[in-house]
């Protein structure tokens, strides 16, 4: 069952409203958003800095929790590895129809055969997980190069079949590392921009 809530509070003929859906991420982030433009220009007032306050952690923590859902793994520390499989300054994920997705930290891992030992770099192959609608097969790249923006690029494949809840696995990479609600999603094969975070 899908639930809402919403928080009513009115000081001197201004009303501030913030309505929650635990689904959707872009309106999470555009009542963080508020929330925090509403605390900063109310921080001499102490009944309204607590309200505020009190506003933005409900906020984060429902931000929190949906990310968690969507990643196969937690992001919460992420801290890529400047080389790996792919170009420098660049790490691979993958994600599913059903939006779950998996972004790579470019840190060695074993290999997946029995009793083998080897130690290698993460592919796109190593970063399939689930079945059905759930498996991670459609892939990107995330671009962090030094002194520029960040960015995300999609495989013609994944540009191909993507979906509203594709691009809400990806909205849920703002703010992990680099990635902020500005960062622009490009095609890998055109190299033209598809869309930004915030447009989703």
């Amino acid at each position: 069952m899908k639930i809402s809530q919403q928080i009513f509070e009115s000081y001197k003929g201004s009303l501030l409203q913030i309505s929650i859906d635990n689904n959707n991420l872009s309106g999470l982030f555009l009542c963080r958003l508020s929330a925090k433009n509403a605390l900063r220009r109310q921080s001499k007032n102490t009944p309204k800095m607590h309200f505020f306050s009190s506003c933005l952690q409900h906020i984060e923590k429902r931000i929190t929790i949906i990310k968690r859902q969507l990643w196969v793994r937690s992001l919460t520390h992420y801290s890529p590895k400047i080389y790996g499989h792919w170009a420098e300054h660049t790490a691979g994920f993958n994600i599913s129809l059903n939006g779950r997705i998996w972004l790579s930290d470019n840190k060695a891992i074993k290999s997946d055969k029995e009793n083998d030992q080897v130690v290698m770099l993460p592919s796109h192959e190593n970063l399939i997980n689930g079945k059905g609608l759930n498996k991670t097969i459609y892939s990107g790249l995330y671009c962090f190069f030094p002194n520029e923006l960040p960015a995300i690029y999609l495989y013609s494949e994944c540009e191909s079949v993507l979906n509203s809840l594709m691009k809400n696995a990806l909205l849920s990479l703002v703010d992990v590392h680099k990635i902020n609600i500005d960062t622009v999603v490009y095609s890998n094969m055109s190299k033209q921009k598809l869309f930004s975070l915030s447009d989703i």
